[in-house]
């Protein structure tokens, strides 16, 4: 435990003592606070939990920490975290012990050398989880994983290895399983066919499909398993930079539709997040690329991103580990799901959207029927009379998706919006509710009729002109 969550948690304990506030500390608590780890088990009465979120929250603003509660949880679970000598350090306090009378056992507690109050072992122990259950039900869960595999794109010297290792630190820290694999530019989980050092002999096509597969066996035989077990997979490249960097198509002398081509056999992620900036900011950092390179790369995984299950923008035009911040807002879990469905990005709807992910308890995704105005300036002829651009960032801070559309003539107006995939969308998960931006077209009716039957509260938002 760092010095500065050691001097955290004998606060914490003393402020409890301070507001006459009975707590226990559990399991091996007679350590507490000197060797206990990272994790504290705390009994508190049901109706001090206001008081004692109070406590937690003062704590963390003066030792300039941040404070994270985690949800679905089953009671108070709060996570103590910072940013210090380049590692991110961090305590559990978990005040959810399932405890029918906590009275019974808080009369029965003893004060340690520190002067901190715990329950003596075997009076209390934990229930532990059934592995039996746990193997009967991996079939299915191997079939349907509950896991999310996330994979962080975007050029070099954007950031992506550093934001990658402190979001995984950040997620550990909020004891969410994740997993998280350099991916570079294949998995490595065949063995390298040259390990000499020199110029290989096998022709570049071969190496190629060699390691496609590569790139299949991997997700199956490792990435999978851990979806599987409910992890966040968190990999860095994968297979989107054999799409987007010269360079593999340079080193296998493969065309680029060839790779194209491979790219529809590989298991594709949950959520392809690209990290962001300036093309002369990420120059700046590292000269891999010249600046106009930087730029088509960064249009590039844009445009293929677009085409992800979901896809998400971040910048890195910050601190590492705010950047890493932001990236875990958008991927841990959280308590609500919120489907949104809307016409089209819109300047005055983008900021809102971007509001509501950053908020704790909500995991949002935008459902878009057209990209009018993204691909290329929007045009309509009751608009400013040309063709315009809007100088917001319309589609980064939030997790969104560009449905196909079957419309003879897409765009924001009657007729223009025909997705029939929203449907397929909303009924293979289930939200908690359903946004949807209008009522007059045939892509609305499809969400309608999917929340119908899902039994999905619909928000609706219309407009009375």
């Amino acid at each position: 435990m760092s010095s500065v969550i050691k001097e955290t948690v004998v606060s914490f304990f003393n402020l409890l003592e301070e507001k006459g506030i009975q707590y226990a500390a559990l399991r091996k608590a007679e350590l507490v606070p000197d060797n206990i780890g990272n994790d504290i088990d705390i009994l508190i009465r049901k109706e001090d939990e206001t008081n004692v979120r109070k406590i937690v929250s003062g704590c963390a603003e003066k030792f300039n920490l941040r404070l994270y509660e985690r949800q679905g949880a089953g009671g108070l679970y709060l996570v103590l975290y910072g940013f210090f000598d380049g590692e991110v350090v961090f305590v559990r306090l978990d005040f959810t012990n399932p405890v029918q009378n906590p009275d019974a056992l808080l009369v029965k507690r003893l004060k340690n050398e520190k002067g901190i109050y715990y329950i003596p072992q075997g009076l209390h122990e934990k229930k532990q989880t059934s592995r039996l259950k746990n193997i009967l039900t991996y079939p299915w869960r191997l079939l349907f994983p509950s896991g999310k595999f996330v994979v962080i794109v975007g050029p070099d010297g954007v950031g992506k290895s550093t934001t990658a290792e402190l979001a995984a630190q950040i997620l550990e820290a909020f004891h969410a399983p994740v997993w998280h694999k350099h991916l570079g530019f294949r998995p490595k989980i065949l063995p390298a066919t040259n390990t000499s050092g020199k110029e290989s002999r096998v022709p570049g096509f071969l190496r190629f499909l060699y390691h496609t597969l590569d790139h299949v066996l991997g997700f199956w035989f490792v990435i999978r398993p851990k979806l599987a077990q409910g992890k966040i997979v968190l990999g860095e490249r994968y297979y989107y930079s054999y799409l987007v960097d010269p360079r593999p198509k340079e080193r296998y002398g493969v065309p680029s539709w060839c790779v194209r081509l491979a790219f529809w056999f590989i298991p594709k992620p949950d959520i392809v997040l690209l990290l962001s900036n300036t093309p002369e900011a990420i120059h700046e950092r590292r000269q891999e690329h010249s600046v106009e390179e930087i730029a088509r790369q960064l249009a590039e995984y844009r445009r293929v991103g677009m085409k992800a299950r979901a896809f998400l923008e971040m910048r890195t035009d910050k601190a590492p580990f705010e950047a890493a911040e932001e990236v875990v807002r958008q991927i841990a879990p959280k308590k609500y799901t919120l489907a949104i469905v809307a016409s089209h990005p819109i300047q005055y709807q983008s900021p809102l959207w971007r509001e509501i992910a950053k908020c704790p308890e909500i995991d949002v995704v935008v459902y878009y029927s057209v990209n009018w105005g993204v691909s290329k300036p929007q045009f309509h002829k009751d608009f400013f009379g040309k063709a315009y651009t809007w100088d917001i960032p319309l589609l980064e801070g939030y997790k969104f998706k560009f449905l196909r559309n079957y419309s003879w003539k897409p765009g924001p107006y009657l007729g223009g919006f025909i997705n029939p995939g929203i449907f397929w969308k909303l009924w293979r998960r289930k939200y908690d509710a359903v946004l949807v931006m209008g009522w007059m077209d045939v892509t609305f009716w499809f969400a309608f009729l999917a929340a119908k039957i899902k039994n999905m509260p619909v928000l609706l938002r219309v407009v009375n002109s």
